[in-house]
Protein backbone atom coordinates (compact mmCIF):
# COMPACT_ATOMS: atom_id res chain seq x y z
CA UNK A 1 0.00 0.00 0.00
CA UNK A 2 2.85 2.37 0.82
CA UNK A 3 4.47 1.46 -2.49
CA UNK A 4 1.30 2.39 -4.38
CA UNK A 5 1.10 5.66 -2.44
CA UNK A 6 4.67 6.47 -3.47
CA UNK A 7 3.88 5.86 -7.14
CA UNK A 8 0.78 8.03 -6.87
CA UNK A 9 2.75 10.89 -5.31
CA UNK A 10 5.41 10.67 -8.03
CA UNK A 11 2.73 10.64 -10.74
CA UNK A 12 1.03 13.65 -9.16
CA UNK A 13 4.30 15.60 -9.14
CA UNK A 14 5.09 14.62 -12.73
CA UNK A 15 1.65 15.63 -13.94
CA UNK A 16 1.82 18.88 -12.00
CA UNK A 17 5.12 19.66 -13.72
CA UNK A 18 3.56 18.81 -17.08
CA UNK A 19 0.71 21.20 -16.36
CA UNK A 20 3.08 23.99 -15.35
CA UNK A 21 5.19 23.36 -18.46
CA UNK A 22 2.12 23.47 -20.70
CA UNK A 23 0.96 26.75 -19.15
CA UNK A 24 4.45 28.23 -19.52
CA UNK A 25 4.70 27.28 -23.19
CA UNK A 26 1.20 28.63 -23.83
CA UNK A 27 2.12 31.88 -22.06
CA UNK A 28 5.32 32.41 -24.05
CA UNK A 29 3.83 31.42 -27.41
CA UNK A 30 0.88 33.82 -27.05
CA UNK A 31 3.17 36.71 -26.13
CA UNK A 32 5.53 35.87 -29.01
CA UNK A 33 2.64 36.08 -31.47
CA UNK A 34 1.25 39.29 -29.98
CA UNK A 35 4.51 41.22 -29.75
CA UNK A 36 6.92 39.85 -32.33
CA UNK A 37 5.24 38.02 -35.23
CA UNK A 38 3.64 39.84 -38.15
CA UNK A 39 0.56 38.63 -40.01
CA UNK A 40 2.51 38.24 -43.25
CA UNK A 41 4.95 35.82 -41.56
CA UNK A 42 2.35 33.11 -41.93
CA UNK A 43 4.59 30.06 -41.48
CA UNK A 44 6.13 31.37 -38.26
CA UNK A 45 2.74 32.63 -37.08
CA UNK A 46 0.91 29.36 -37.61
CA UNK A 47 3.81 27.30 -36.27
CA UNK A 48 3.89 29.32 -33.05
CA UNK A 49 0.11 29.16 -32.77
CA UNK A 50 0.14 25.37 -33.11
CA UNK A 51 2.62 25.24 -30.22
CA UNK A 52 0.27 27.41 -28.16
CA UNK A 53 -2.81 25.42 -29.13
CA UNK A 54 -1.09 22.10 -28.52
CA UNK A 55 -0.08 23.23 -25.02
CA UNK A 56 -3.65 24.37 -24.39
CA UNK A 57 -5.09 21.01 -25.49
CA UNK A 58 -2.70 19.08 -23.24
CA UNK A 59 -4.34 20.75 -20.26
CA UNK A 60 -7.74 19.23 -21.09
CA UNK A 61 -7.33 15.92 -22.87
CA UNK A 62 -6.11 14.24 -19.68
CA UNK A 63 -7.47 16.53 -17.01
CA UNK A 64 -7.48 13.89 -14.33
CA UNK A 65 -3.70 13.51 -14.67
CA UNK A 66 -2.71 17.18 -14.81
CA UNK A 67 -2.80 18.92 -11.47
CA UNK A 68 -3.51 22.52 -12.46
CA UNK A 69 -6.25 24.17 -10.44
CA UNK A 70 -9.03 26.25 -11.95
CA UNK A 71 -7.77 29.24 -9.97
CA UNK A 72 -4.25 28.88 -11.40
CA UNK A 73 -5.60 28.60 -14.94
CA UNK A 74 -7.78 31.68 -14.52
CA UNK A 75 -4.89 33.69 -13.05
CA UNK A 76 -2.67 32.77 -16.00
CA UNK A 77 -5.42 33.58 -18.51
CA UNK A 78 -6.06 36.97 -16.90
CA UNK A 79 -2.33 37.73 -16.69
CA UNK A 80 -1.82 37.00 -20.39
CA UNK A 81 -4.75 39.26 -21.27
CA UNK A 82 -3.35 42.05 -19.08
CA UNK A 83 0.01 41.93 -20.86
CA UNK A 84 -1.71 41.88 -24.26
CA UNK A 85 -3.34 45.22 -23.40
CA UNK A 86 -0.02 46.91 -24.16
CA UNK A 87 0.61 45.28 -27.56
CA UNK A 88 -0.37 47.11 -30.75
CA UNK A 89 -2.56 44.64 -32.73
CA UNK A 90 -0.38 42.90 -35.32
CA UNK A 91 -2.88 40.50 -36.90
CA UNK A 92 -5.57 43.09 -37.63
CA UNK A 93 -5.63 46.70 -38.81
CA UNK A 94 -9.31 47.31 -37.94
CA UNK A 95 -8.26 49.45 -34.99
CA UNK A 96 -7.35 52.33 -37.29
CA UNK A 97 -11.03 52.61 -38.24
CA UNK A 98 -11.94 52.56 -34.55
CA UNK A 99 -9.65 55.52 -33.98
CA UNK A 100 -10.95 57.31 -37.08
CA UNK A 101 -14.56 56.97 -35.89
CA UNK A 102 -13.63 57.98 -32.34
CA UNK A 103 -11.86 61.13 -33.47
CA UNK A 104 -14.90 62.11 -35.53
CA UNK A 105 -17.13 61.66 -32.48
CA UNK A 106 -14.89 63.78 -30.30
CA UNK A 107 -15.16 66.62 -32.82
CA UNK A 108 -18.94 66.45 -32.91
CA UNK A 109 -19.16 64.58 -36.22
CA UNK A 110 -21.44 61.57 -36.65
CA UNK A 111 -19.16 58.80 -38.03
CA UNK A 112 -22.09 57.19 -39.86
CA UNK A 113 -22.70 60.17 -42.14
CA UNK A 114 -19.78 60.11 -44.58
CA UNK A 115 -17.16 57.79 -46.04
CA UNK A 116 -13.59 58.31 -44.84
CA UNK A 117 -12.63 59.10 -48.44
CA UNK A 118 -15.11 62.01 -48.40
CA UNK A 119 -13.03 63.92 -45.87
CA UNK A 120 -9.81 63.33 -47.78
CA UNK A 121 -11.18 64.03 -51.27
CA UNK A 122 -12.94 67.17 -50.04
CA UNK A 123 -9.79 68.48 -48.41
CA UNK A 124 -11.42 68.27 -44.98
CA UNK A 125 -8.67 66.22 -43.36
CA UNK A 126 -6.96 67.97 -40.51
CA UNK A 127 -4.71 67.45 -37.54
CA UNK A 128 -7.12 64.83 -36.15
CA UNK A 129 -8.17 63.18 -39.44
CA UNK A 130 -4.62 62.64 -40.62
CA UNK A 131 -3.46 61.08 -43.85
CA UNK A 132 -1.33 58.69 -41.78
CA UNK A 133 -4.47 57.22 -40.18
CA UNK A 134 -6.44 57.34 -43.43
CA UNK A 135 -3.77 55.43 -45.35
CA UNK A 136 -3.96 52.62 -42.77
CA UNK A 137 -7.72 52.16 -43.16
CA UNK A 138 -8.93 48.94 -44.80
CA UNK A 139 -12.37 50.50 -45.30
CA UNK A 140 -11.75 53.88 -46.91
CA UNK A 141 -14.80 53.59 -49.16
CA UNK A 142 -17.17 51.87 -46.75
CA UNK A 143 -19.50 53.44 -44.22
CA UNK A 144 -18.77 52.36 -40.68
CA UNK A 145 -20.59 49.24 -39.46
CA UNK A 146 -19.75 49.63 -35.78
CA UNK A 147 -22.86 50.19 -33.60
CA UNK A 148 -23.17 52.90 -30.93
CA UNK A 149 -21.89 50.82 -27.98
CA UNK A 150 -18.61 50.34 -29.82
CA UNK A 151 -18.61 53.95 -30.95
CA UNK A 152 -18.77 54.95 -27.31
CA UNK A 153 -15.61 52.97 -26.61
CA UNK A 154 -13.91 54.53 -29.64
CA UNK A 155 -14.91 57.99 -28.44
CA UNK A 156 -13.61 57.30 -24.92
CA UNK A 157 -10.28 56.02 -26.21
CA UNK A 158 -9.65 58.97 -28.51
CA UNK A 159 -10.83 61.43 -25.86
CA UNK A 160 -8.23 60.07 -23.44
CA UNK A 161 -5.50 60.01 -26.11
CA UNK A 162 -6.50 62.36 -28.96
CA UNK A 163 -3.09 62.22 -30.67
CA UNK A 164 -1.75 58.78 -29.74
CA UNK A 165 -2.65 55.62 -31.63
CA UNK A 166 -1.06 53.36 -29.01
CA UNK A 167 -2.70 55.26 -26.16
CA UNK A 168 -6.13 54.93 -27.77
CA UNK A 169 -5.52 51.23 -28.38
CA UNK A 170 -4.57 50.68 -24.73
CA UNK A 171 -7.80 52.33 -23.55
CA UNK A 172 -9.92 50.17 -25.89
CA UNK A 173 -8.04 47.05 -24.87
CA UNK A 174 -8.45 47.94 -21.20
CA UNK A 175 -12.22 47.96 -21.68
CA UNK A 176 -12.06 44.54 -23.32
CA UNK A 177 -9.72 43.25 -20.60
CA UNK A 178 -12.17 44.21 -17.86
CA UNK A 179 -15.07 42.67 -19.75
CA UNK A 180 -13.09 39.48 -20.34
CA UNK A 181 -12.53 39.19 -16.60
CA UNK A 182 -16.28 39.69 -16.23
CA UNK A 183 -16.97 36.98 -18.81
CA UNK A 184 -14.79 34.49 -16.96
CA UNK A 185 -16.64 35.30 -13.73
CA UNK A 186 -20.01 34.81 -15.43
CA UNK A 187 -18.97 31.45 -16.87
CA UNK A 188 -17.91 30.22 -13.42
CA UNK A 189 -21.20 31.43 -11.91
CA UNK A 190 -23.21 29.73 -14.68
CA UNK A 191 -21.28 26.47 -14.34
CA UNK A 192 -22.00 26.47 -10.61
CA UNK A 193 -25.67 27.15 -11.21
CA UNK A 194 -25.92 24.33 -13.75
CA UNK A 195 -23.84 22.06 -11.46
CA UNK A 196 -21.25 21.49 -14.17
CA UNK A 197 -17.51 20.95 -13.83
CA UNK A 198 -15.88 24.34 -13.22
CA UNK A 199 -12.80 23.19 -15.15
CA UNK A 200 -14.77 24.05 -18.28
CA UNK A 201 -14.15 27.77 -17.70
CA UNK A 202 -10.53 27.18 -18.67
CA UNK A 203 -11.64 26.20 -22.17
CA UNK A 204 -12.44 29.89 -22.58
CA UNK A 205 -10.00 31.49 -20.15
CA UNK A 206 -6.94 29.84 -21.73
CA UNK A 207 -8.06 29.50 -25.36
CA UNK A 208 -5.33 30.99 -27.59
CA UNK A 209 -7.76 32.32 -30.20
CA UNK A 210 -9.90 34.00 -27.55
CA UNK A 211 -6.89 35.71 -25.97
CA UNK A 212 -5.26 36.71 -29.24
CA UNK A 213 -8.35 37.91 -31.07
CA UNK A 214 -10.25 39.77 -28.33
CA UNK A 215 -7.68 41.61 -26.21
CA UNK A 216 -4.71 40.93 -28.48
CA UNK A 217 -6.18 42.02 -31.81
CA UNK A 218 -8.88 44.29 -30.40
CA UNK A 219 -12.03 42.61 -31.66
CA UNK A 220 -15.19 43.68 -29.91
CA UNK A 221 -16.81 40.26 -29.75
CA UNK A 222 -15.56 40.62 -26.17
CA UNK A 223 -18.30 43.15 -25.40
CA UNK A 224 -21.01 40.98 -26.91
CA UNK A 225 -19.76 37.88 -25.09
CA UNK A 226 -19.81 39.57 -21.69
CA UNK A 227 -23.32 40.94 -22.06
CA UNK A 228 -24.62 37.64 -23.46
CA UNK A 229 -23.19 35.73 -20.50
CA UNK A 230 -24.54 38.36 -18.12
CA UNK A 231 -27.92 38.02 -19.82
CA UNK A 232 -27.86 34.26 -19.24
CA UNK A 233 -26.84 34.68 -15.60
CA UNK A 234 -29.59 37.23 -14.93
CA UNK A 235 -32.19 35.25 -16.87
CA UNK A 236 -31.67 32.02 -14.95
CA UNK A 237 -31.75 33.96 -11.66
CA UNK A 238 -35.16 35.29 -12.68
CA UNK A 239 -33.95 38.88 -12.97
CA UNK A 240 -35.77 39.17 -16.25
CA UNK A 241 -35.87 42.96 -16.65
CA UNK A 242 -32.13 43.31 -16.11
CA UNK A 243 -31.48 40.38 -18.45
CA UNK A 244 -33.51 42.16 -21.14
CA UNK A 245 -31.33 45.25 -20.77
CA UNK A 246 -28.20 43.08 -20.95
CA UNK A 247 -29.16 41.31 -24.17
CA UNK A 248 -30.24 44.70 -25.57
CA UNK A 249 -26.70 46.00 -24.99
CA UNK A 250 -25.29 42.84 -26.60
CA UNK A 251 -27.47 43.48 -29.66
CA UNK A 252 -26.28 47.06 -29.95
CA UNK A 253 -22.69 45.84 -29.67
CA UNK A 254 -22.90 43.36 -32.56
CA UNK A 255 -26.54 42.87 -33.77
CA UNK A 256 -25.94 39.11 -33.93
CA UNK A 257 -27.78 38.31 -30.65
CA UNK A 258 -31.05 39.19 -32.36
CA UNK A 259 -31.11 35.56 -33.48
CA UNK A 260 -31.43 34.42 -29.86
CA UNK A 261 -34.70 36.21 -29.15
CA UNK A 262 -36.95 33.48 -30.64
CA UNK A 263 -35.56 31.05 -28.04
CA UNK A 264 -37.07 33.21 -25.29
CA UNK A 265 -40.68 33.27 -26.54
CA UNK A 266 -41.76 29.85 -25.27
CA UNK A 267 -39.78 30.33 -22.07
CA UNK A 268 -41.48 33.64 -21.26
CA UNK A 269 -44.88 32.95 -22.88
CA UNK A 270 -47.10 36.06 -22.65
CA UNK A 271 -44.42 37.88 -20.65
CA UNK A 272 -42.26 37.91 -23.77
CA UNK A 273 -44.18 40.97 -25.02
CA UNK A 274 -43.05 43.12 -22.11
CA UNK A 275 -39.59 41.55 -22.23
CA UNK A 276 -39.08 42.43 -25.88
CA UNK A 277 -40.37 45.95 -25.23
CA UNK A 278 -37.53 46.41 -22.72
CA UNK A 279 -35.04 44.97 -25.22
CA UNK A 280 -36.35 47.28 -27.93
CA UNK A 281 -36.26 50.30 -25.64
CA UNK A 282 -32.66 49.54 -24.65
CA UNK A 283 -31.61 49.22 -28.27
CA UNK A 284 -33.45 52.40 -29.26
CA UNK A 285 -31.99 54.48 -26.43
CA UNK A 286 -28.45 53.36 -27.25
CA UNK A 287 -28.91 54.08 -30.97
CA UNK A 288 -30.69 57.38 -30.35
CA UNK A 289 -27.65 59.71 -30.06
CA UNK A 290 -26.55 58.83 -33.62
CA UNK A 291 -29.93 58.02 -35.12
CA UNK A 292 -31.20 59.80 -38.24
CA UNK A 293 -32.28 58.91 -41.78
CA UNK A 294 -28.74 59.12 -43.17
CA UNK A 295 -27.49 56.82 -40.41
CA UNK A 296 -30.13 54.20 -41.25
CA UNK A 297 -29.38 54.41 -44.98
CA UNK A 298 -25.60 54.21 -44.63
CA UNK A 299 -25.43 51.43 -42.04
CA UNK A 300 -27.95 49.39 -44.08
CA UNK A 301 -25.74 49.85 -47.13
CA UNK A 302 -22.66 48.71 -45.22
CA UNK A 303 -24.40 45.63 -43.83
CA UNK A 304 -25.73 44.81 -47.30
CA UNK A 305 -22.25 45.10 -48.80
CA UNK A 306 -20.89 42.83 -46.08
CA UNK A 307 -23.36 40.03 -46.72
CA UNK A 308 -23.46 40.33 -50.52
CA UNK A 309 -19.86 41.15 -51.48
CA UNK A 310 -17.47 39.91 -48.78
CA UNK A 311 -16.24 36.32 -49.00
CA UNK A 312 -13.78 34.66 -46.64
CA UNK A 313 -13.56 31.15 -45.25
CA UNK A 314 -17.10 30.15 -46.17
CA UNK A 315 -18.12 26.50 -46.01
CA UNK A 316 -21.50 25.58 -47.53
CA UNK A 317 -21.57 28.98 -49.23
CA UNK A 318 -18.47 28.04 -51.23
CA UNK A 319 -20.24 24.89 -52.41
CA UNK A 320 -23.22 26.94 -53.58
CA UNK A 321 -20.87 29.47 -55.19
CA UNK A 322 -19.16 26.68 -57.13
CA UNK A 323 -22.53 25.37 -58.30
CA UNK A 324 -23.48 28.90 -59.37
CA UNK A 325 -20.39 29.19 -61.53
CA UNK A 326 -21.09 25.79 -63.08
CA UNK A 327 -24.75 26.52 -63.80
CA UNK A 328 -24.76 30.26 -64.56
CA UNK A 329 -21.13 31.12 -65.23
CA UNK A 330 -20.82 33.90 -62.63
CA UNK A 331 -20.66 34.49 -58.88
CA UNK A 332 -24.25 34.39 -57.61
CA UNK A 333 -23.48 35.76 -54.14
CA UNK A 334 -26.26 38.38 -54.40
CA UNK A 335 -28.78 35.55 -54.68
CA UNK A 336 -27.07 32.88 -52.58
CA UNK A 337 -26.41 35.09 -49.54
CA UNK A 338 -30.08 36.13 -48.98
CA UNK A 339 -31.15 32.51 -49.54
CA UNK A 340 -28.72 31.27 -46.88
CA UNK A 341 -29.79 34.05 -44.49
CA UNK A 342 -33.43 33.04 -44.94
CA UNK A 343 -32.47 29.41 -44.36
CA UNK A 344 -30.82 30.34 -41.05
CA UNK A 345 -33.91 32.31 -40.02
CA UNK A 346 -36.27 29.44 -40.80
CA UNK A 347 -34.11 26.85 -39.01
CA UNK A 348 -33.85 29.01 -35.89
CA UNK A 349 -37.61 29.64 -35.81
CA UNK A 350 -38.36 25.94 -36.31
CA UNK A 351 -35.89 24.99 -33.56
CA UNK A 352 -37.23 27.64 -31.17
CA UNK A 353 -40.89 26.62 -31.57
CA UNK A 354 -40.70 22.88 -32.19
CA UNK A 355 -37.41 21.49 -30.83
CA UNK A 356 -36.40 23.69 -27.88
CA UNK A 357 -36.90 22.03 -24.47
CA UNK A 358 -37.39 25.51 -22.92
CA UNK A 359 -35.51 24.82 -19.68
CA UNK A 360 -32.80 27.28 -18.66
CA UNK A 361 -30.04 24.67 -18.69
CA UNK A 362 -30.55 24.05 -22.41
CA UNK A 363 -30.63 27.75 -23.45
CA UNK A 364 -26.83 28.02 -23.98
CA UNK A 365 -27.02 24.94 -26.21
CA UNK A 366 -29.69 26.45 -28.45
CA UNK A 367 -27.77 29.73 -28.63
CA UNK A 368 -24.69 27.75 -29.64
CA UNK A 369 -26.75 25.85 -32.21
CA UNK A 370 -28.03 29.11 -33.71
CA UNK A 371 -24.52 30.51 -34.07
CA UNK A 372 -23.26 27.24 -35.55
CA UNK A 373 -25.93 27.24 -38.25
CA UNK A 374 -25.33 30.93 -38.94
CA UNK A 375 -21.57 30.59 -39.40
CA UNK A 376 -21.75 27.35 -41.38
CA UNK A 377 -24.01 29.16 -43.87
CA UNK A 378 -22.15 32.50 -43.83
CA UNK A 379 -20.14 33.98 -46.68
CA UNK A 380 -17.49 35.26 -44.27
CA UNK A 381 -16.08 33.60 -41.12
CA UNK A 382 -13.02 35.17 -39.48
CA UNK A 383 -11.18 33.54 -36.54
CA UNK A 384 -12.56 35.99 -33.94
CA UNK A 385 -16.14 35.09 -34.89
CA UNK A 386 -15.70 31.74 -33.14
CA UNK A 387 -14.96 33.26 -29.72
CA UNK A 388 -18.64 33.61 -28.78
CA UNK A 389 -19.20 29.94 -29.58
CA UNK A 390 -16.30 28.94 -27.33
CA UNK A 391 -17.84 30.88 -24.43
CA UNK A 392 -21.23 29.21 -24.93
CA UNK A 393 -19.72 25.76 -25.41
CA UNK A 394 -18.34 25.80 -21.85
CA UNK A 395 -21.96 25.62 -20.66
CA UNK A 396 -22.88 22.66 -22.89
CA UNK A 397 -21.66 19.15 -23.53
CA UNK A 398 -20.22 20.10 -26.94
CA UNK A 399 -16.61 21.04 -27.58
CA UNK A 400 -16.44 21.41 -31.36
CA UNK A 401 -15.99 25.23 -31.12
CA UNK A 402 -12.68 24.53 -29.34
CA UNK A 403 -11.56 22.33 -32.23
CA UNK A 404 -12.84 24.94 -34.72
CA UNK A 405 -10.75 27.63 -33.02
CA UNK A 406 -7.61 25.60 -33.65
CA UNK A 407 -8.55 24.94 -37.28
CA UNK A 408 -9.75 28.41 -38.24
CA UNK A 409 -6.52 30.09 -37.19
CA UNK A 410 -4.85 28.22 -40.07
CA UNK A 411 -6.62 30.64 -42.44
CA UNK A 412 -4.01 33.24 -41.48
CA UNK A 413 -1.82 31.49 -44.03
CA UNK A 414 -3.69 33.54 -46.64
CA UNK A 415 -1.97 36.74 -45.50
CA UNK A 416 1.40 35.26 -46.39
CA UNK A 417 0.56 35.33 -50.10
CA UNK A 418 1.43 38.38 -52.18
CA UNK A 419 -1.01 39.43 -53.48
CA UNK A 420 -3.53 38.15 -50.95
CA UNK A 421 -5.41 35.03 -51.99
CA UNK A 422 -7.40 32.37 -50.19
CA UNK A 423 -6.00 28.87 -49.94
CA UNK A 424 -9.07 26.77 -50.59
CA UNK A 425 -7.37 23.59 -49.38
CA UNK A 426 -7.04 25.05 -45.89
CA UNK A 427 -10.79 25.74 -45.99
CA UNK A 428 -11.47 22.14 -47.10
CA UNK A 429 -9.27 20.80 -44.29
CA UNK A 430 -10.89 23.07 -41.70
CA UNK A 431 -14.50 22.17 -42.45
CA UNK A 432 -13.85 18.49 -43.17
CA UNK A 433 -12.29 17.99 -39.74
CA UNK A 434 -14.85 20.24 -38.05
CA UNK A 435 -17.92 18.52 -39.53
CA UNK A 436 -16.41 15.12 -38.83
CA UNK A 437 -15.82 16.08 -35.20
CA UNK A 438 -19.37 17.45 -34.86
CA UNK A 439 -20.83 14.18 -36.14
CA UNK A 440 -18.56 12.21 -33.80
CA UNK A 441 -19.58 14.34 -30.80
CA UNK A 442 -23.27 14.05 -31.56
CA UNK A 443 -22.99 10.28 -31.78
CA UNK A 444 -21.15 10.01 -28.48
CA UNK A 445 -23.56 12.30 -26.56
CA UNK A 446 -20.98 13.26 -23.97
CA UNK A 447 -18.16 15.74 -23.32
CA UNK A 448 -15.18 14.96 -25.51
CA UNK A 449 -12.83 17.65 -24.19
CA UNK A 450 -12.89 18.48 -20.50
Amino acid sequence: MNSNLGVEVRNTKANSLLGILSLSVLFLAILAIAFFIKRADSVLLIGTFLVAFGSYMVLFLKKEKIQISVKTGIVVGVLIRFILVFALPNLSDDFYRFIWDGRLLNHGINPFLELPSYYINSGLHSDFLTLDIYNQLNSQNYFTVYPPVLQGVFGLATYCFPDSVLGSVIVMKSVLFLLEVGSIYCIVALLRHFKKNENAVLLYALNPVVMLEIVGNLHFEGIMIFFLLLFLLLFIKNKKHLSAVSIGIAIVAKLLPLMFLPFLIRRLKWKSIGYFLIVGLTVTLLFLPLLNQTFLTNISESIGLYFQHFEYNGSFYYVFRWLGFRLQGFNMIEFISPFLALTVFVIILYTAFFRDKTNSKELPFYMLLGLTIFYLLSTTVHPWYITTMIALSTLTRFRYPVIWSGLIFLTYINYGYEPFRENIWVVVLEYSVLLGFIVWEINHKKDQVQ
